[in-house]
């Protein structure tokens, strides 16, 4: 999960400041703000209109097309996010 209160920054490094900026900022950041930033925070940015914050973690807010209401969707760090599914209680260590 990206919280900035995470105990291990290495796992939300991508994550980071594009959840610090939200928190910063209602309005989009300037490009010139996330230049040397990695491609995941780069997209992200792109996606400024549809991240949210809630409790300190970062989300996205999706609208279905069928009429039924926004939902919003877990933003995590994939690679980190597929290790602790497969190598968790139930997965190869």
């Amino acid at each position: 999960m990206a919280t900035l209160q995470s105990q291990d920054p290495i796992k939300t490094q991508d994550l980071k400041p594009i959840l610090k900026l939200r928190l910063q900022q209602t309005d989009q950041p300037q490009p010139e703000k996330i230049l040397s930033e990695s491609e995941v925070v780069k997209i992200l940015w792109g996606q400024w209109h549809c991240l949210v914050v809630k409790n300190r973690i970062l989300y996205r807010k999706l609208y279905p097309k069928n009429g039924r209401p926004p939902v919003l969707q877990l933003i995590v760090k994939r690679t980190e996010f597929i290790k602790s599914c497969h190598g968790g209680m139930t997965g190869e260590q």
